[in-house]
């Protein structure tokens, strides 16, 4: 059995924490409640925050297999938040 391990630089490690602290931020229940009852999806929400990744310097300056690994964390920590937050939106606006 083998396992694979990623090793960061520190750069690499420093960029990684500070998107998850800005995805954690991004993703907090009132941003995403206000961008819903604006009218704006969840998908479109997910998507527009997933670009923004893409672009970031982690993403840009990571070596492959690296870029891959962090993308689908932080994608999934993405999605996960914003589903969690679109379904207490829609539990808080049924209960007005």
């Amino acid at each position: 059995m083998t396992s694979k391990h990623t090793v960061l630089t520190r750069e690499e490690f420093n960029e990684y924490m500070y998107a998850l602290r800005l995805i954690w931020l991004l993703t907090d229940k009132k941003i995403v409640s206000d961008q819903l009852n604006e009218g704006i999806s969840k998908n479109q929400i997910i998507e527009k925050m997933k670009d923004t990744v893409k672009k970031s310097k982690l993403i840009s300056c990571s070596p492959e297999p690296n870029t891959k690994r962090f993308s689908e964390s932080i994608f999934f920590i993405i999605e996960q938040r914003v589903n969690e937050c679109g379904k207490l939106n829609q539990q808080a606006n049924k209960s007005d």
